[in-house]
């Protein structure tokens, strides 16, 4: 993965993180700290937003949710899977790249007359 994508992810993944607990600290307040002033969501959807909505709401998220995190969790297996075989691939080539530069570098010390492993 290229540097600049990945701090790129890093931002975006502090970013929606910030917003999110900012949210749920903002509804817990407002929850605990009502008497002062504060509303938490649910009043304000149970004020504003008409009660058949509401519940075709609440039905597409109890439906929604469970498949959206089964696809995300079948992504990341996927993920994981291939991630392993790639992993062995590069191993396999590091370990190649590995033993030729041993080759290489014994050679040139036999030719500088300097002593080798094996000797």
């Amino acid at each position: 993965m290229a540097a600049g994508l990945k701090t790129k992810r890093v931002i975006w993944t502090v970013f929606f993180l910030g917003v999110t607990l900012l949210a749920v600290v903002a509804e817990v307040v407002a929850a605990v700290w009502h008497p002062a002033g504060t509303i938490p969501w649910t009043e304000y959807i149970a004020a504003y937003v008409p009660w058949p909505i509401q519940l075709v709401a609440y039905v597409a998220l109890a439906v929604w949710l469970p498949f959206h995190f089964w696809r995300a969790d079948e992504k990341r297996k996927a993920a994981f899977r291939e991630g392993k075989s790639v992993g062995r691939a590069v191993g396999y080539q590091d370990g190649r790249k590995a033993e030729r530069y041993a080759q290489v570098m014994r050679e040139a010390a036999v030719k500088a007359g300097l002593p080798t492993d094996g000797d």
